[in-house]
This record gives structure tokens, sequence and C-alpha cells, in this order.
């Protein structure tokens, strides 16, 4: 087989369809898949470290385009509902893609990473401040938001809601209303 001519975006392509299909991101098994050495991919990325932190930044930007794209045009609690949603049934999608993103380390020595959920968070406040005036329930509602869908996210792809009574996408968007609806009227108490 001939070399294959590496890119940042073809690692990072086969990085990613490593982690999709269960297998350990190492360098040696991610050249092995694009047809070229370990030693080739050292020119991109200084260790397998680099690689994961590239590989977040890049499903992370994907996703909030993918998500600003879903809840374009839309506003009030219907953007947010549609932004959790849309956030979930994404990462569920790729479910172990998203598990790799949300067990990596936070670091603040990764600029690109802490760019990119920057961006997410701040796509979830401008939504959620066109909503609630009280500063406070504001970021109650985004933390509350973003636990809520992290937390359903891993157990979903976990298994720990099949053969419920209930779907999991039902109570997920159930609940989501319920924390919204009471949000509400704490925010209206609170700027009375």
């Amino acid at each position: 087989m001939p070399k294959q001519v590496l890119t940042t975006e073809k690692i990072i392509a086969g990085a990613v369809a490593q982690i999709e299909a269960g297998t350990t991101l190492t360098f040696s098994t991610l050249a092995k898949s694009l047809g070229s050495r370990s030693q080739a991919i050292y020119t991109y990325f200084p260790n397998v470290q680099a690689l994961q932190y590239a590989v977040v930044t890049w499903a992370v930007q994907t996703a909030r385009q993918q998500v600003q794209n879903e809840t374009f045009g839309q506003s009030g609690m219907a953007a947010i509902i549609s932004f959790t949603l849309a956030f979930r049934q994404l990462a569920l999608r790729h479910d172990r893609l998203a598990r790799f993103v949300l067990t990596q380390d936070r670091t603040q020595d990764n600029p690109d990473v802490v760019a990119a959920f920057d961006q997410v968070r701040e796509l979830l406040h401008q939504l959620v401040d066109g909503v609630f005036q009280d500063k406070d329930i504001r970021t109650l509602v985004s933390r509350d938001l973003r636990d809520m869908t992290v937390g359903d996210i891993i157990n979903v792809s976990a298994g720990w809601f099949a053969g419920g009574t209930m779907p999991a996408d039902d109570s997920f968007e159930k609940i989501i209303r319920q924390h919204l609806d009471l949000f509400k009227s704490l925010d209206q108490q609170a700027t009375k």
C-alpha cells in the first residue's frame, strides 16, 4: 500500500473514526489505519494528548455549528429547548465520541479547547439571556441545562434508561420543560 499524504484534518478524522469504532487511540493504530507510519504523525502532533485535545476541539466546534444551525431563527423557550434537544441527539448519535469528549480533563493549557467550549457556552447564554432577566437565575439555568444534558447523554449511552416505562427522549424533554418553567417562575419573582 502506498504511503498516504497526511494532513491535520486527515489525522483528526482518522482519530475520530477510531474513537467511534471503540479502538484505543494510539499513534501506531492511527498510522496503520491511515496507511502511514506513526513517526509521520509526530510532525503534526507532539503526543497523543495533543491529538486528543485536537479531537475535542474539532468535536465541540462541529457540534456547536450543527446545533447553532438547528436553532437558527428560533427564540425564547423554544430555542433553549431546541438547543438542548439538538445537542443531546447529536451526542447520542455519536455516543463514543461524546463520552470521549466529556471525559477529557478540562485544561486552561489548551486555548483551542477553551475557546471551543466558550463558544458553546456563549451560544447557550445568548438563548438564556433572551428569556430570563435575573443574572443569578440565568447562571442557574445555564448550569442546570448543561448538567441535565451531559448527565442524560452519559446515562442513556451507558444504558441506564433502557427498558423503562417512559422513553428516555420523552422524559428528558419533559424534565427540561419542567425545569425551565420553574426557573421562569423564580425569574418572575426575582424581578418583581
